[in-house]
């Protein structure tokens, strides 16, 4: 049951019989069963927004019959991108296998098959941007062998549009209840899948060499690259043996505004030109950020292991990346 108290969104537990909608309405039953396997998810429980619509607000989607650490729909929306940042980094969302693409369309956001997140205005002139967030898993742990990592699993292999289109509905659903004197978010243009590289010339790795003088590392052959864009560029990197759910390397290039934001959230600058080691990283990753040709710009790899070939290998990528963007590596 919904409820409303000086303009805040009350939630209270609904039953566990048959929803036709959840979230206050924003995600029809139908539209919720299209994202998760065929037959597995006869119902969710029902549940509302919680929250202010023109502060904050969370919603989430649970299974009755499931029992869950994590919700299969997970709905968010923060006046802070760090509140974003944070909560997928606690969730190891960017570690799992999907790869991430740009939203399209002019947004300033990303998706893959399990989660996405965007940039949405001010609600109103002079207020704060916000930063909305969505994620939709398999909650079927039994089905993939394992309950230690389900939650990284998308709720379908190919979601990553319909992830996209149902994180903006949903943004401009608040909104609306808000009644935010902001335009409505456009239709993401995410693109396809990306595509599994077909085997690159000798010594190249995502579109670039990865041999550099003196270091020849072992390139290993089966990766996927989301391509060149404007704003993301990424490429996933497996060896043979690698378990389905796992890559070996994740290597992003950010650029523009992601990068800005990605920048302010782990107190680096890109406003100095030239790509500069990030100050703080995790064991499990090495980050540059910088500006190449006045364009903020973040450069990551993540892996299990970062040394011997796996480090060789990020050497050499991140000092064609700096060239090719026409800046140096410092």
């Amino acid at each position: 049951m919904l409820g409303v108290v000086a303009g805040l969104l009350v939630w209270t537990r609904g039953s566990d019989e048959q929803a036709k909608s959840y979230c206050s309405g924003l995600v029809p039953d139908e539209r919720f069963k299209s994202m998760v396997p065929a037959g597995d998810y006869p119902h969710g429980r029902q549940s509302d927004l919680v929250g202010d619509p023109a502060a904050e607000v969370t919603c989430e989607i649970s299974l009755p019959d499931l029992r869950q650490v994590d919700a299969t729909l997970e709905f968010q929306v923060r006046t802070r991108y760090s509140d974003i940042k944070a909560t997928d980094d606690a969730a190891g969302l960017e570690a799992q296998l999907s790869p991430v693409q740009p939203l399209g369309a002019g947004l300033v956001g990303i998706g893959s098959d399990l989660f996405a997140w965007v940039r949405l205005p001010a609600c109103t002139v002079g207020g704060p941007e916000k930063f909305a967030r969505l994620v939709v898993r398999d909650q079927k742990p039994a089905a993939k062998g394992t309950d230690q990592f389900y939650k990284y699993f998308p709720g379908r292999p190919d979601n990553r549009a319909r992830v996209a289109a149902l994180l903006v509905d949903m943004a401009n659903g608040v909104y609306r209840m808000a009644k935010c004197s902001a335009a409505p978010l456009p239709v993401p243009t995410v693109g396809a899948q990306a595509r599994k590289t077909p085997t690159p010339a000798s010594g190249e790795i995502c579109g670039l060499p990865a041999s550099r003088p003196g270091v020849q590392p072992t390139v290993p052959t089966d990766f996927q690259w989301t391509g060149r864009d404007p704003a993301w560029e990424e490429c996933l990197i497996r060896s043979p043996g690698d378990p389905d759910d796992t890559a070996r390397l994740r290597l992003w290039v950010v650029k523009g505004e992601p990068a800005r934001l990605e920048a302010d959230w782990r107190r680096e600058s890109v406003t100095v030109e030239g790509m500069h080691k990030a100050s703080r990283f995790p064991s499990s990753s090495r980050l540059y950020f910088g500006s190449c040709s006045g364009v903020p710009m973040f450069l990551s790899v993540e892996g299990r292991e970062l040394w011997g070939a796996e480090e060789q290998i990020f050497a050499a990528y991140a000092q064609a990346v700096a060239e090719r963007e026409g800046c140096a590596l410092v």
